[in-house]
């Protein structure tokens, strides 16, 4: 395993992309002599293990050439600050989608595809189907253990990601991660809002503090993502206590789609126990 501490933004020049909108970052201060960018670390294995996909002698080079559809280089970009194109409609008619500028949708047939011919071309199942993503842990599965579905995922406008967990404000609005639990499913377990329990998979668990409510139906419970408590880190010996609160805890690796994308983190087993 290799670590490869990342600049932040301050510490790099990169471009920002949201959907068509296009802006610079621009370094205020030097990172220190441990970080390079994330951009400079793919630059620099990549010119060693695929140096002729990797031509270009520094990053500007390449924001360069990926600035190229806008008409523009890195430093016209800096000088501008941002930029917003004009919104065009139904570009699939005049050949807007397409590098051969035919008409019709960026596919291989140029149509909607419901059943997908570049998913065919790699050996995928062209078509929307079910996969049982339990199959490999199906001797540990067992529906009187672990009678829930898990879903988690969804954010929370006051903290963003695993951040914002260390400013005090933002705390008092939330000060632990929430499992909300149907009153039916909280009922048979003797669990009232506020109450301390254990989430556990055939993986591992996690703590949280209850919530009981009817958001989601009975039978599902929902995880905050992301959280660990960082005021821990303070204390060396609780340490291992950082991340316990944390519901990937639950979900072990490898149930990915054979593409390599998509996870159960909607659909996933679970109990809940009251501590």
């Amino acid at each position: 395993d290799l670590i490869l501490p990342a600049a932040m933004f301050p510490e790099k020049d990169s471009i920002y992309v949201q959907v068509s909108h296009i802006a610079s970052i621009n370094k205020a201060i030097e990172p220190p002599v441990t970080c390079k960018s994330d951009a400079q670390i793919i630059l620099d294995i990549g010119k060693k293990i695929a140096p002729n996909y990797f031509l270009w002698r520094n990053l500007h080079e390449w924001m360069d050439e990926r600035l190229e559809p806008a008409g523009l280089t890195f430093q016209e970009l800096r000088e501008i600050g941002s930029i917003t194109p004009e919104i065009k409609y139904r570009k699939n008619e005049n050949g807007l989608l397409r590098t051969d500028r035919l008409k019709g949708f960026n596919t291989l047939s140029g149509r909607i595809e419901i059943r997908s011919a570049e998913l065919k071309k790699f050996g995928l199942n062209p078509l929307p189907h079910y996969h049982n993503c339990y199959s490999e842990y199906q001797d540990k599965y067992n529906e009187e253990l672990y009678p829930l579905i898990l879903t988690t995922g969804a954010r929370k406008t006051h903290f963003f990601g695993s951040e914002h967990r260390n400013i005090e404000k933002l705390r008092k609005i939330q000060p632990d991660p929430l499992v909300i639990i149907h009153p039916v499913d909280a009922e048979k377990r003797n669990v009232e809002s506020g109450d301390t329990v254990k989430i556990y998979s055939p993986a591992g668990e996690c703590f949280m503090t209850a919530k009981v409510g009817d958001e989601f139906p009975a039978g599902v419970v929902h995880c905050d993502a992301c959280w660990w408590y960082p005021e821990l880190l303070e204390n060396s010996n609780a340490i291992k206590e950082l991340l316990r609160c944390n519901v990937n805890n639950l979900f072990p690796s490898g149930l990915q789609g054979p593409s390599g994308y998509g996870y159960p983190f909607r659909c996933y087993i679970c109990n809940v126990e009251k501590i």
